[in-house]
């Protein structure tokens, strides 16, 4: 989750490699998807690629949060992205593919 306050230089990485500035908005909260929603999601929110380029003529002020399954602990999609076709499983923070 990032709270940009204003400053510029969140980017995140498209389809064809380039980067696309996240342009801040006033009162908005952006969330970068990771591994663990898109397993969640069965795929239908893929995991996000972003960087953070601080601008030089302005200070900007990073706090990250993370959350991992416990080790060992096995992830799968809510049951209502679910199909008969293929379930992606994250276990012990790797994601598999294949029927589970």
């Amino acid at each position: 989750m990032v709270v940009q306050h204003d400053v510029e230089g969140l980017e995140v990485q498209v389809g064809d490699g380039s980067w696309v500035a996240v342009p801040p908005e006033h009162d908005t909260v952006t969330v970068v998807a990771g591994e663990l929603l898109t397993v969640v999601t069965n795929g239908k929110v893929p995991a996000g690629v972003h960087r953070v380029r601080t601008p030089s003529d302005r200070e900007r002020l990073s706090a990250l949060f993370v959350s991992t399954p416990k080790e060992g602990a096995t992830v799968r999609p809510l049951e209502c992205t679910t199909t008969a076709a293929s379930v992606t499983t994250l276990i012990s923070g790797s994601p598999e593919m294949g029927a589970s």
